[in-house]
């Protein structure tokens, strides 16, 4: 069975509140993928099978600084077929998701999909196509998961989930 990547901002779900709760919800959107995907296994980054290896990363300095995410570019990504990856409200995508859609497309030869918001608040599933004017910088990225705009995705994800507001466009 194929795999399918569901690269997504780290704060999707931080807002969520009760632990069980944002698994329900996290579990619920993943389900979905799934059966729109059913030819492959989805692969969630955040599963705690990933912690150990994120933090094993996190450990070595590169350049000076440490890179978790290497993990997900050196053991994850290669085992990937295709991808799903979520972008902000706004439709542009943080650094780190942009980069795991452009390895699953170039290295992999696979096919990405875009996870999205659209005006009326909906999220939408279509066809992504690499356009590096909708990529973050580093500074944009930190400022929409832990800056200021840290709540616009959580908030926006909640409410299309909870009044089920998606549609598939593929």
């Amino acid at each position: 069975m194929k795999k399918l990547y569901f690269g997504r901002p780290v704060n999707s779900f931080c807002n969520f509140g009760v632990t069980d709760y944002k698994s329900k919800m996290e579990n619920s959107l993943i389900n979905q993928i799934g059966a729109i995907f059913s030819d492959h296994l989805v692969e969630n980054p955040n599963h705690p099978r990933h912690e150990e290896g994120y933090q094993r990363y996190r450990d070595i300095e590169i350049d000076g600084k440490k890179r978790g995410m290497n993990y997900y570019f050196k053991e994850v990504l290669p085992e990937m077929d295709d991808g799903v990856f979520m972008s902000f409200p706004g439709g542009k995508f943080g650094l780190g998701v942009y980069g795991e859609a452009e390895f699953i497309k170039e290295k992999n030869n696979g096919e990405i999909y875009e996870l999205g918001f659209d005006s009326e608040g909906f999220l939408f599933l279509d066809n992504m196509a690499l356009d590096s004017s909708r990529c973050m910088s580093y500074e944009e990225t930190i400022e929409n998961i832990r800056g200021g705009k840290k709540d616009e995705l959580p908030l926006a994800l909640h409410d299309a989930l909870l009044m089920d507001k998606i549609r598939i466009l593929i």
